[in-house]
């Protein structure tokens, strides 16, 4: 995993540094985006942060971690209904000092807006719009579908990020029973949106439109508060997250975090399309009432092959406990205990960490005591080989 410290890793910048007399408490942002429909990218996304297990549920004993969906969880045309059950679980579900939080992209946004009728409960409109936000923050950091436009950042300054976002739920349960108008203030697209929006405009690129607006959209995000944005939305065709620093604003850190993770997204011409891996965890130190962004960890196709392995151990090991398991409901416990002796210490700590885990899930009475067992010959087996050396 590629580390970026502060907000450019070759000046090493801490935000943190004048606050280190208070004692800190941390909170790991998970950040992903774009999985367009792609179920299994989200759950192989946040699996190596080590947030969910192998089932895809929270990991037992999990605090202070924070999941944000940056947008489009699912497509405009046939938006996948697992995807969003399965990021709504999460934030149900989610452990005390954990959260989940799911903003919308344009896919969801267009979505609503071409559906008609009344949404029925639990359908895919119903949970697009029920749980999702157009905004989302932490500390110094933005998160947005898309780069942000002075007319927005203007909305923001003038209702707040909880007043913004509040119209915006408010538009979205509008479009539940039909009626999109002030939906279209939200839309991403080019015959909704007012004529000074010029990233959305035909022959005006971003870069250009950064160069008349920058200065001024700069004044407005450190006005917010904002030295960070995070987004997707436009893919990159490397597989890896772009961070820019426009000329035009030196003071703030864009990190383009969609790098393609869907097997399913359609791509431009030249893009590779399904990169499996591209997620940030932003480290935030939290003291005084103020967040401040500690470390950034980025993870993306440069960084797979070192996780590929070490999911691949895990699943090993997984495999390695239901061998384990079978060889005592089979031969019993002198077998079972014959086979132990053979195991590297190694494999013995990986058995009894993911035995732990197993046994914290509701369990049969039968399972529970064959796991149980298997847990203490474990233990039993690395206090000996500890005394040993």
């Amino acid at each position: 995993m590629e580390k970026k410290i502060g907000y450019d890793a070759e000046k090493v910048n801490d935000f943190s540094s004048e606050r280190r007399e208070a004692v800190p408490n941390k909170t790991e942002v998970i950040a992903i985006t774009d999985t367009h429909n792609d179920y299994e990218a989200i759950v192989r996304n946040l699996r190596i942060h080590g947030v969910i297990n192998e089932r895809g549920e929270w990991m037992e004993g999990a605090k202070n971690v924070k999941i944000i969906h940056t947008g489009d969880v699912v497509n405009k045309t046939n938006p996948d209904k697992q995807s969003l059950e399965y990021i709504v679980h999460l934030k149900q579900t989610a452990p005390e000092s954990c959260s989940v939080e799911v903003l919308a992209g344009n896919h969801e946004i267009e979505y609503l807006m071409n559906a008609a009728g009344v949404a029925e409960e639990g359908s895919e409109r119903k949970l697009i719009a029920d749980n999702m936000s157009f905004l989302g923050e932490d500390g110094p950091i933005l998160y947005v579908h898309g780069h942000p436009s002075r007319t927005l950042l203007k909305k923001i300054l003038s209702k707040g990020m909880t007043g913004f976002n509040e119209q915006f739920k408010e538009a979205m349960q509008l479009s539940l029973s039909g009626n999109n108008e002030k939906l279209k203030r939200f839309s991403f697209k080019k015959k909704d949106l007012k004529k000074d929006e010029k990233p959305y405009q035909k022959k005006v690129t971003l870069e250009d439109y950064y160069k008349i607006h920058g200065p001024e959209i700069q004044r407005m995000l450190l006005k917010l508060g904002y030295r960070f944005v995070v987004h997707g939305h436009a893919s990159q065709q490397g597989g890896v997250q772009k961070m820019d620093e426009f000329p035009e604003m030196p003071e703030i850190t864009f990190i383009n975090n969609d790098v393609s993770v869907s097997s399913y997204k359609k791509l431009e011409p030249g893009e590779t399309a399904g990169n499996q891996w591209g997620s940030l965890k932003i480290t935030m130190t939290n003291a005084d009432g103020k967040s401040a962004v500690e470390e950034i960890t980025v993870v993306n196709k440069n960084t797979y092959t070192d996780i590929e392995k070490n999911m691949k151990k895990a699943d090993a090991t997984e495999t390695q406990i239901d061998l384990l398991v079978e060889e005592l409901a089979q031969k019993g416990e002198t077998s079972l205990a014959e086979k132990m002796d053979g195991l590297s210490r190694e494999d013995l700590l990986n058995v009894a960490m993911g035995i732990r885990r197993f046994m914290d899930e509701p369990l049969d009475e039968t399972a529970y005591s064959r796991f149980a067992l298997v847990y203490a010959l474990a233990c039993t087996r690395l206090e000996a080989l500890d005394e040993e050396t």
